[in-house]
């Protein structure tokens, strides 16, 4: 399950589930920063402590491949090129 690698993952590094995401996100080639929203002081606090966290080269392989294998990013990619198409051809938009 891509939620285990990523707990263990997590795990390892004393982060939570969600640190991990944030990070791992600021990660990917071209990322600069990542979007995320907290509910209280607490969330905000954690989801900064995020950027502090240094990934290792290979965990951060191995997470990709983790969401390679399932086909989440071909699928995100997939659907994105569709909405696109859509939008091309039912609202006029161009993007």
């Amino acid at each position: 399950m891509l939620h285990r690698d990523f707990q263990e993952v997590a795990d390892a590094y004393d982060l939570t589930y969600a640190q991990l995401t944030i990070a791992w996100t600021i990660a990917q080639s071209g990322a600069t920063h990542a979007l995320v929203g907290a509910g209280n002081v607490k969330q905000a606090r954690e989801n900064a402590a995020a950027g502090d966290a240094e990934l290792s080269v290979d965990e951060i392989n191995h997470l990709n491949q983790a969401i390679r294998e399932r086909g989440l990013l071909q699928h995100r990619n997939r659907r994105v090129a569709t909405s696109w198409r859509w939008e091309r051809d039912n609202v006029g938009g161009s993007i």
